[in-house]
């Protein structure tokens, strides 16, 4: 602000001392009579009306506090001003603004040409150079020094900010360099975005939505609130903790499904994890999306993929303890030898069905037909399908159906039974279809002895009255 009176004074009369803010009233006195001077001998009324406006606002009232603009406003807005006087003061505002700008722009390159680089690497500490196509450096004013990032680093940095969302609950943060922990000025942002859009990246979704919404955080809250959510979800998926997800993963299956599945507490909490990753972010779409059209997508989904899952492994989770023959070194693997020691193994089931297995053979029509296609309706069975079921994730609450199976080295159980349980074969698919055929035959079965009786039933009916009409 002092700059722009400094050079508003020298243009306007260059003779003049030029008058530099301060509280002595002597001074202040001494600049009043030469104003009043300049105005008897300047011929241009917007010249002495523009300045003695200024000086008023600058040192009487202080606009060092609102700025320049402030004053301008007022003059425009001024009802006893002529439009052509009017125009003649933004043509003086605007020269003097020029002015301003072009010594605040050399200024500006001095700084960054004399600043030094004090940080060279990028987030994971590897050396790059300011020469580096992918690379950027910010000047920071008011450390007077220059950082340099690459554009994934910034990209990164940038998203995470804007995707700030606590409990899901949108609330984007400024974005700030990660080594001052000061947030970058909107001309910054600026720079950020067109050096991405001039390197030829691809411009993430979440960047070109907040520079549309001129980098204003509450406009761009407000409309990308879907968005957001949606890459919190994301980002809180590939985030969770082993143990936070096992939970998780629990409540999923028994909202998801009805009948009752037993894991193992002991079973590897990272497996499960990678396993039901991809499930755990269909179920927190489902919940937690704010699209109301495909949280039901994404509800049938999971049902689907869900009942595909356990109908190819019912068994998923299950804990085995296998006996394997440990020869000592020295002696003879014989059948005969009893002096051979058995070493515990401990074996967990888990065969699991390709979450992504289903080919998409619709590519070449895909652009003609617009289909919902992503679960089978034949396969889908309401039964399986319950809100209110237990998931059984404690492995000694059920002592019949939980209980770890004990086998030697052929796969046989130590119990009195052995010769008649064996290690469980995991080709589990052909083994659901072998219950299946059992079940239909079963049922087969059933339905024709019920017809059976019914026709029995029907023939002694019929021979009772063969005999009633005899005997009458």
């Amino acid at each position: 602000m002092e700059t722009f009176f400094y050079i508003s004074q020298k243009i306007m009369n260059p003779n003049m001392e030029p008058y530099i803010y301060t509280t002595d009233f002597v001074k202040r006195m001494d600049f009043m009579s030469d104003l009043r001077i300049f105005s008897t001998e300047n011929k241009d009324e917007s010249k002495d009306y523009f300045l003695q406006n200024f000086f008023y606002y600058y040192v009487i009232f202080d606009i060092r506090k609102n700025g320049k603009f402030v004053l301008l406003k007022s003059i425009i807005e001024n009802i006893f001003c002529s439009d052509e006087f009017k125009e003649k003061i933004i043509n003086l505002f605007c020269s003097i603004q020029k002015i301003n700008n072009g010594f605040s722009r050399l200024a500006y390159i001095y700084k960054n040409k004399k600043a030094p680089i004090k940080i060279s690497t990028d987030m994971f500490l590897n050396p790059i150079k300011k020469t580096d196509k992918n690379v950027i450096c910010i000047f920071d004013s008011k450390n007077s020094c220059k950082y340099l990032f690459t554009i994934n680093d910034l990209m990164q940095i940038i998203k995470k900010s804007l995707t700030n969302s606590p409990n899901f609950f949108s609330d984007p943060s400024e974005c700030k360099n990660p080594y001052t922990n000061i947030p970058f000025n909107k001309s910054t942002l600026y720079n950020i975005y067109f050096f991405i859009r001039y390197k030829n990246y691809i411009m993430p979704e979440l960047i070109q939505n907040f520079f549309m919404a001129n980098f204003d955080l509450e406009n761009f809250r407000k409309e990308n609130l879907y968005i957001i959510r949606e890459y919190a979800i994301n980002d809180y998926v590939d985030n969770l903790e082993h143990s936070e997800a096992k939970d998780y993963i629990y409540t999923m299956i028994k909202t998801y499904y009805k009948k009752k599945i037993n894991i193992s507490d002991d079973f590897p909490k990272n497996k499960l994890y990678e396993i039901m990753k991809p499930y755990l972010h269909y179920y927190f779409i489902a919940t937690y999306s704010l699209c109301f059209e495909k949280r039901h997508e994404y509800f049938h989904k999971l049902c689907y993929k869900i009942r595909r899952f356990f109908k190819f492994n019912p068994k998923f989770g299950r804990k085995f303890i296998k006996f394997e023959k440990c020869v000592p070194p020295g002696t003879i693997d014989n059948p005969f030898n009893k002096n051979v020691c058995k070493k515990k193994v401990i074996i967990f089931n888990d065969a699991h069905v390709n979450f992504y297995e289903k080919e998409n053979d619709t590519f070449l029509t895909s652009h003609v037909k617009n289909e919902a296609d992503y679960y089978d309706e034949r396969d889908d069975d309401n039964d399986d399908i319950i809100n209110n079921n237990e998931v059984d994730d404690d492995s000694s609450s059920n002592e019949s159906s939980n209980e770890t199976p004990i086998l030697d080295d052929d796969g046989d159980d130590d119990g009195d039974d052995h010769d008649n349980e064996t290690f469980p074969n995991f080709n589990l698919q052909s083994d659901v279809e072998n219950e299946d055929d059992e079940q239909d035959e079963d049922l087969i079965n059933r339905t024709q002895s019920v017809i059976d009786r019914i026709i029995n039933a029907s023939n002694q009916e019929d021979d009772e009255e063969n005999d009633n009409d005899s005997v009458s």
